[in-house]
């Protein structure tokens, strides 16, 4: 009868008194069968990296284990357990860390994650499961997933990715399946408070000046974004995401002067990275609010306030996005120079509600952009005048409006002008003013602006004020001025406060259902100061592309 051979082994790796890695039993290589104990103790959690090298890094920790591995190394079968001690690791594609701990029970050829607590930075946590098979030795296979009601989901910057990056919170699940080679990330879930998304677009215009806005000639302006969106990659990601007003998406031009659009809506976002790397993102973003700082030299920093209603349409090509948007800015400026040929124009030189609005359309790397001046409660001539502006004239007093909150007087640089920019170096201090006002409390908007006066009107001083409180479910906007120092005859000198106060409460979750009351100043070009207006109500909104949807009751998903 023949004698069997087999091998024989006997491992162990100690660390002081204690055998951090121990290896005992016997391989027979005719039949490949074996029978082996396993046991660790402490041992480094960074030693098992290789096998999540796709997905994971800087993994730490440690763990203890007691295993034993019989039958055919083609099927082995794995019996005991291990536990994971202080473990910690960081996901490649978001840049987020967590810490984890537990115990992996055996099942077959597999590890099974049936008590491993996850947990983030913050303290969030996530149910897991999932396993670790190790049947094809040489290629270990793994599936884990995960189920949050919140949870740090991405922590990214500039440098991590070129399209998107910020930090994410996240309610929802996710799935993370793969071997050595290659990884499959799919994640379903919509996104909570505290979530920052930031879109880096690069945008050039002529002579150094980088600004979004512009009024020169659009065909020599040029975009110099990229065209390339493939980043290699082993991974593949499919992300299925539901954004909430809870996000804020920031539109980045010009990073260094703050020209950045900010905004907080609605969509249903596809975005998937395939294999060679190659990005898309589908769906249809519809702003609920923002604002647009506007940014020119040292000239002007004004915050334009976006329109509820807006949207971006993204359909593949993350470059290809399409945009549709209002932003106004508003202010108080005399018409009295627009009325100097005409009967009475004295009675003109108080200053007025004036929007200026820009219209983003078309490509957002580099849309098409029209501006239109509006007057707010203001009708008869004046009204007429400035409905009846030239593209030209139009050009000329928008920028006049934003220079200096004046109109130009006969279009055209009269004394009125040189005015203007003493008026612009004004609020280039109070620019700077707003700025550190700002840094005192990140809930608290503020902001100042002094102009002085001119033969038609007054100096002013305004006041703004716009902060979110009670876990934003309480909005309060406060914009008022005063005027002092007017030397014309038909004005007495006041030290009054006039403005608009609003508050806003939201009554439910979704924030669609609001109180509201305000007080706002009544605006009358021939007598201003006549009081205020007052006011309350509750308003609802609500998307539908059907009518009978509109009464229909919405079904959880």
């Amino acid at each position: 009868m023949p004698q069997k051979r087999g091998i024989k082994l006997s491992i162990s790796c100690t660390k002081g008194t204690t055998d951090i890695l121990s290896l005992r039993g016997t391989f027979d290589p005719t039949s490949k069968d074996m029978n082996f104990t396993l046991g660790l103790k402490n041992y480094l959690l960074s030693d098992f990296s290789e096998i999540f090298k796709n997905t994971v890094d800087n993994m730490a920790g440690y763990i203890d284990a007691d295993v034993s591995l019989q039958g055919n190394i083609q099927n082995p079968t794995l019996t005991g357990k291990a536990e994971v001690k202080r473990g910690k690791f960081r996901v490649i594609a978001t840049q987020t860390p967590y810490n984890i701990k537990g115990t992996l029970n055996t099942e077959g050829s597999q590890f099974v994650l049936s008590d491993i607590a996850l947990t983030d930075t913050l303290g969030n946590s996530a149910h897991t499961s999932g396993y670790i098979d190790i049947k094809n030795i040489k290629n270990p296979q793994y599936l884990i997933a995960l189920e949050t009601k919140k949870l740090f989901a991405l922590n990214t910057n500039k440098y991590d990715n070129q399209f998107f990056y910020g930090q994410a919170f996240f309610d929802g699940n996710a799935t993370i399946k793969g071997d050595l080679e290659h990884t499959k990330i799919t994640i379903v879930g919509k996104t909570l408070e505290n979530t920052i998304c930031n879109i880096p677009l690069s945008y050039s215009e002529l002579e150094e000046s980088r600004d979004f806005l512009f009024f020169g000639d659009a065909e020599k302006n040029t975009t110099t974004i990229s065209a390339d969106t493939k980043q290699e990659t082993s991974t593949e990601i499919s992300l299925n995401l539901q954004v909430t007003p809870h996000a804020l998406a920031q539109i980045i031009f010009d990073e260094k002067v703050g020209d950045i659009i900010r905004v907080r809506g609605n969509a249903n976002l596809q975005i998937n990275l395939n294999e060679l790397g190659e990005l898309s993102i589908n769906g249809l973003y519809i702003i609920d609010e923002g604002d647009y700082l506007f940014t020119l030299k040292s000239l002007i920093n004004k915050q334009f306030i976006i329109q509820r209603g807006g949207k971006i349409q993204w359909t593949g090509d993350p470059l290809d996005a399409q945009i549709d948007v209002l932003a106004d800015y508003k202010l108080k400026a005399s018409p009295k120079p627009l009325m100097s040929s005409f009967d009475k124009a004295d009675s003109y030189a108080n200053r007025i509600n004036v929007t200026c609005r820009i219209h983003l359309e078309q490509e957002l790397t580099k849309p098409t952009i029209s501006y239109d001046i509006l007057l707010p409660g203001t009708t008869g001539t004046l009204s007429e005048v400035v409905h009846n502006f030239s593209d030209d004239e139009k050009n000329i007093h928008f920028i006049s409006l934003l220079l200096a909150n004046s109109f130009m007087k006969d279009q055209s640089l009269t004394p009125s002008g040189s005015e203007g920019i003493n008026s612009s170096s004004f609020e280039a201090v109070t620019a700077q003013m707003n700025h550190i006002l700002s840094q005192i409390d990140k809930d608290v908007d503020v902001g100042l602006n002094y102009r002085p006066g001119t033969e038609f009107t007054s100096n002013e001083l305004e006041l703004a004020l716009s902060t979110q409180i009670l876990n934003n479910r309480v909005l309060i906007n406060l914009n008022g001025y005063t005027e002092f120092g007017q030397t014309n005859e038909q004005h007495a000198e006041t030290n009054d406060f006039t403005g608009d106060i609003s508050i806003e409460i939201k009554l439910n979750e979704e924030g669609n259902l609001r109180l509201k009351g305000f007080s706002r100043s009544n605006n009358d070009p021939l007598n201003e100061r006549e009081g205020n207006t007052h006011g309350a109500g509750i308003f609802y909104s609500r998307e539908f592309n059907y009518l009978r949807e509109l009464f229909q009751k919405k079904t959880k998903e």
